[in-house]
């Protein structure tokens, strides 16, 4: 302690340096000292050690990880929260070197940056880097990393201050996500303030409705208003938005262009952290417009037909269901009247569904200018359309008939073909014939779906008869050539004694060589022609052409043999068949004897005295009458006795594989059998093998005919086929021992 000039006490510090005083001999006789005040020096090391001790201070606290790095990388230092963050305990973080804790996609990076401190190119670095725990996981890191150099400018030491960024780095990818999702979304964003002012859009709000960012900021959403919403519309809205956060629902909006278009748009509101106030708006919003036409088509398409565009039976039943409600209510009446086309199956199956679906189309388009307000023409499927009346004091029920009829009975003009169409049709009205949609559509059905050919004229409601308009099929005459014209029509023939192997007859058998289809067999034809009328001027074309054909053979000098003609059911009910027949032989000059008529059981069982009458009166003329297909009808032997017939034509359904089904085998033995018993000559049809044919002859089978002799032969190849007949005959057979035939029930007396 020193006292200065003006009294005042100081604590100083001295270095002094004492130095011996010797004499000649080496004795000691005194010191020599040098005081030095070294204060400063002494204030400069507290002051350093006061820094240290900061420097500890803060280097242990548990805020941020700290550690002292040797150039080597190996750790000279560190504190306890970057051995948390590494996972570590001192020990095991100062075993570890720097490298083996950085990611080793970041390694490169980071060794690069300690390279630059070391060379002197920089005194510090910081990056985002990733690290690998002690226990795997791998954690994001902000590392701030400084050099300390010694005196000399050499390297030291690094201070290295790594800091957990892990929360940090994922909240900033899930920003850079969610802006990255607000900037690309397909649907347009706003946020809007608390005051409901436009603070940011995204770049699909653009594209939907023309407004840029900077035209919309700062305004409120109504400047999109398309104007069709009242404001109650919005005053609702708004209500459901603050009370439960959220609305959503379908808004028609205007585009900057001016144009309005549909769109759906949810809207949350988010609160302040509080939760009481509101901080801002969230909309969110498409375009719907292509949504609400994909709907439209659907609807369309489940309630309209596709094919006629009226609409379908789900569509009727639907405005059926209301007009009985709404008329219940008012107390008035309505009607319903179901109609098809008759015979429209017949038309699919000649013409092909291609004919028939325009068809359709043309009858669809004809029915639609019948639509008004106050009625519904529907398809109800198939060839059935149905019409809803439902103001029938302006419009009586008898009204829409003559309508219907006014519109329909005109011929329809399809593919090149001419269709004059009948249509069967009943009327149902309510409350009298039904209280309920289902008993006023099943009320007019039934007449409907049976109509009576004999009650083509009349029409009546629901109870009645169905009317049906005068009906006529398509003009095959004027599209498909006459049914007379042998250009499209071609009869084919055959038949072999079984003993003697001579032809005694030929069938007719009728093929259409169709213009464009080829060659239809009867089967597909003769159906519509049974059903349309035509079959009576084409059986009697047919039988004309036959005895003519026949008596030409017999100029030419052939053998003697019959022709065998098919008759229709409707052609053998006709009431001039006796005049025909005898129209023909006369016109022909064919013999009588020579003409076989081939008939179907069911012919013969429609009207047993008016059949027995025709056969009797052919029989007189001379004329032979079989029995064709004989199996396939009543099969009753015992109603047959009753004909006066000449032939019985077993089916050839019996004749296929009889060699291999004994139950075939035994019913054509026995048809055979009680054939002969009564009288009766028997041709066995469709036979294929020399089998078929053994077994036959052996049960006493007299003719055949089938592919075994000839496939349908022309009219002109008949005597090179009576040519070849002589080598078919057969010796008397053995009964076939092959062949055991078991007892069967058959309904044959």
């Amino acid at each position: 302690m020193l006292e200065d000039r003006d009294g005042w006490l100081e604590t100083v510090w001295l270095e002094t340096q004492l130095t011996p005083v010797v004499d000649e001999e080496g004795t000691c006789t005194g010191l020599c000292g040098i005081t030095r005040d070294i204060s400063l020096h002494k204030q400069d090391l507290a002051a350093c050690d006061e820094q240290k001790e900061r420097l500890r201070f803060y280097f242990d606290q548990p805020l941020i990880g700290m550690a002292l790095l040797a150039p080597g990388g190996f750790w000279l230092d560190a504190n306890d929260r970057l051995c948390q963050t590494l996972g570590y305990d001192r020990a095991g973080l100062m075993d570890t070197e720097w490298k083996q804790l950085v990611h080793q996609d970041d390694a490169a990076a980071d060794a690069a940056e300690f390279e630059r401190l070391l060379l002197g190119e920089v005194e510090s670095f910081q990056a985002d880097e990733r690290f690998r725990r002690a226990d795997g996981e791998v954690i994001y890191g902000h590392v701030l990393v400084r050099i300390v150099r010694k005196p000399d400018g050499s390297p030291n030491y690094f201070l290295v201050i790594l800091e957990d960024a892990t929360e940090r780095k994922v909240a900033e990818e899930r920003l850079a996500l969610a802006d990255n999702v607000f900037e690309h979304a397909a649907e347009a964003i706003v946020i809007t303030d608390r005051n409901n002012r436009i603070m940011r859009v995204n770049p699909a709000f653009t594209r939907l409705t023309g407004y840029t960012a900077e035209q919309a900021l700062g305004r409120d959403p109504s400047m999109l208003s398309s104007g069709r919403h009242d404001t109650a519309f919005y005053a609702r809205m708004w209500a459901i938005l603050l009370s439960s956060g959220e609305w959503s629902g379908e808004v028609w909006d205007r585009r900057r262009d001016g144009s309005v278009y549909p769109k759906w748009m949810t809207i949350k509101v988010v609160f302040e952290p509080g939760g009481k106030e509101v901080a801002y708006f969230i909309a969110v919003f498409s375009d719907i417009s292509e949504r609400l036409e994909a709907q439209d088509i659907i609807r369309h398409l489940a309630y309209y037909d596709a094919l006629t565009d009226l609409p379908n039976r789900s569509l009727f039943v639907e405005r059926l269901n209301q007009a009985v409600e709404l008329a219940e209510q008012q107390d008035e009446g309505l009607a319903v009247m179901l109609f098809n086309i008759d015979r429209f199956k017949s038309i699919n199956d000649t013409m092909g569904h291609r004919i028939g679906d325009d068809l359709l189309k043309h009858v669809g388009a004809r029915l639609r200018d019948m639509q008004s307000p106050g009625n519904t023409v529907a398809r109800m499927g198939g060839d059935e359309f149905a019409i809803l009346l439902t103001d029938i004091k302006k419009k009586p029920p008898a009204s829409l008939m003559s309508q219907l009829h006014a519109q329909l009975q005109q011929p329809f003009h399809v593919g090149g073909y001419t269709f004059h169409l009948v249509f069967s049709a009943g009327i149902s009205l309510y409350p009298a014939d039904g209280g309920n949609a289902e008993r006023l559509l099943k009320t007019p059905t039934a007449p409907c779906t049976t109509p009576n050919r004999r009650a083509a004229a009349n029409s009546a409601f629901s109870r009645s008869r169905c009317s049906a308009w005068p009906w006529r099929r398509c003009t095959w005459s004027t599209n498909c050539g006459s049914p007379c014209s042998g250009a499209n029509w071609n009869c084919i023939i055959s038949q072999v004694d079984l003993r003697s192997g001579e032809m005694t007859g030929v069938e007719s058998l009728l093929r259409w060589r169709h213009p464009e289809k080829g060659m239809i067999p009867p089967a597909k034809f003769i159906p519509v022609a049974e059903d349309s009328g035509l079959i009576i001027p084409i059986s009697e074309w047919v039988l004309e052409a036959a005895c003519r054909q026949a008596k030409q053979w017999q100029e030419q000098g052939l053998p003697p043999f019959t022709v065998g003609v098919n008759l229709s059911a409707r052609q053998f009910e006709r009431s001039d068949l006796l005049g025909l027949v005898e129209s023909v032989l006369a016109s022909t000059g064919l013999a009588p004897e020579r003409l076989d008529l081939e008939i179907t059981e069911g012919a013969l069982m429609g009207d047993v005295e008016s059949a027995r009458y025709t056969l009797t009166a052919l029989r007189a003329m001379g004329v032979k009458v079989s029995v064709d297909d004989f199996g396939t009808g009543y099969s009753s032997l015992a109603y047959l006795k009753a004909f006066p017939l000449s032939k019985l034509k077993i089916d050839q359904s019996f004749v296929r594989n009889l060699e291999n089904d004994a139950s075939n085998a035994a019913i054509a033995k026995a048809v055979i059998s009680l054939s002969h018993s009564l009288g009766l000559t028997v041709v066995a049809e469709g036979v294929e093998t020399l089998q078929q044919k053994e077994y036959l002859s052996a049960c006493g089978c007299n003719i055949a005919q089938g592919y075994f002799y000839s496939r349908p032969l022309e009219a002109h190849a008949i005597g090179e086929f009576l040519a070849d007949t002589s080598r078919l005959a057969l010796e008397p057979p053995e009964r076939p021992a092959s062949v055991r035939v078991p007892l069967l029930r058959t309904r044959l007396m």
